[in-house]
């Protein structure tokens, strides 16, 4: 399954299902395992931020580690066009920083439980 692929990434995107993201990186920001896992399945959004921390503070010039880190991963795995590798990327980690901040799910799922008598 192509998960880089425009039209599955655009259709997930138009119907919110990566917002949920962020929420899990909001709702588990203190479970040290969680965040091992989010930073080795999401690291695009991790470099995303360091590139951008690091153009305001060090240079203008640092945002550009963002692109080439996406090129770098196209090199590595053509399955899609470059294009379609950066759009899917980029949604991707918007749609996570929204769903950090301001995605709200209405109801939340609890844990119940059933007991069945044998």
């Amino acid at each position: 399954v192509n998960y880089d692929s425009f039209s599955r990434i655009f259709t997930r995107f138009l119907k919110g299902n990566h917002l949920y993201d962020g929420v899990l990186y909001r709702e588990n920001l203190t479970n040290y395992y969680c965040i091992k896992t989010i930073v080795k399945h999401q690291r695009f959004l991790a470099i995303l931020l360091i590139s951008i921390a690091a153009s305001f503070t060090f240079s203008g010039w640092f945002i550009f580690l963002y692109p080439f880190f996406i090129i770098l991963k196209y090199l590595i795995n053509r399955k899609v066009s470059l294009l379609e590798t950066f759009i899917a990327t980029f949604l991707r980690d918007i749609s996570g920083i929204t769903g950090f901040f301001f995605f709200f799910p209405d109801k939340k799922l609890s844990e119940k439980t059933i007991y069945v008598k044998i």
